[in-house]
C-alpha cells in the first residue's frame, strides 16, 4: 500500500458544485400523505427538493431487485427508504435541509421481524435464489451420511466495508456537451449503461 490511490473525495471540487442529502423514511410501513418543504426553504444554502414527480423517466431502478423504485411514491416500506433528495450550495447545508423536510405519514400494519415475515408469507418478489447441487433428501436417506444435524442459523444483513463512502461527483464540461463523472462504485459498465441516455 502506497497510499497514491486517487479517491472521489480527493477530486477538486469545481466551482459552484452543489451538494445533495437524500430525505429518508423514518416510518417502517406507512402511507405519505404530504411532504412539506417550507423550512427548509428557508434553510441556507438550500436550492430544491427532488421527489419521485420530478423524475422525467422511470423511477425504477434494476440492478437487485427488479422493479425497485429511487424514491418512495406513495408508500415507504422499511425505515431508511429514500423519498427525496435535497440539494444546496454546502453538504452540511443540504444536510441541515433534509432533516427539516417534514413528512406526515398514516402508519400501516410494519413485519418486523424474519419469523413475521415467514409466518405471513411476506417476501420480495423476484428475489429468491436457491444455490442447489445434489439431492439432500435422497443423501440424507441413504447411507452416505455419518451424522445428521439440524438447527437454525440467522445472519443479519451486512454493508461492504469499504475505504471511502458512497458518493458522487459530477460535472458538465464542453458547454454541456459531455458530463465527468468520478464515483465511488464496484459496477462501472451500469454509470455507463445509464450516462449513455444524456446523449438522446
Amino acid at each position: 500500500v502506497t497510499g497514491e490511490a486517487e479517491y472521489t473525495d480527493d477530486t477538486p471540487i469545481p466551482t459552484n458544485t452543489l451538494h445533495a442529502a437524500l430525505v429518508h423514511s423514518k416510518k417502517a410501513h406507512a402511507r405519505i400523505l404530504s411532504i412539506d418543504d417550507s423550512l427548509a426553504k428557508s434553510s441556507p444554502g438550500f436550492t430544491g427538493l427532488f421527489l419521485s414527480k420530478d423524475v422525467p423517466g422511470s423511477n425504477r431502478t434494476e440492478p437487485v431487485i427488479p422493479g425497485e423504485k429511487i424514491f418512495a411514491t406513495d408508500v415507504v416500506t422499511c425505515v431508511g427508504q429514500i423519498i427525496g433528495i435535497v440539494v444546496a450550495d454546502t453538504h452540511d447545508n443540504a444536510k441541515r435541509a433534509a432533516d427539516k423536510i417534514y413528512i406526515e405519514y398514516s402508519e400501516l400494519p410494519a413485519i418486523l421481524s424474519m419469523e413475521e415475515a415467514v409466518k405471513t408469507g411476506s417476501f420480495h418478489p423476484n428475489t429468491k435464489r436457491c444455490l442447489v447441487k445434489g439431492n439432500v433428501e435422497q443423501c440424507f436417506m441413504s447411507d452416505g451420511c455419518e451424522r445428521i444435524i439440524s438447527g437454525e442459523v440467522k445472519v443479519a444483513g451486512q454493508e461492504h466495508f469499504y475505504m471511502e463512502p458512497q458518493c458522487t461527483l459530477v460535472w458538465p464540461v464542453d458547454s454541456g456537451n459531455e458530463i465527468h463523472m468520478v464515483s465511488s462504485t464496484q459496477v462501472r459498465s451500469v454509470l455507463f449503461f445509464f450516462f449513455s441516455f444524456f446523449g438522446k
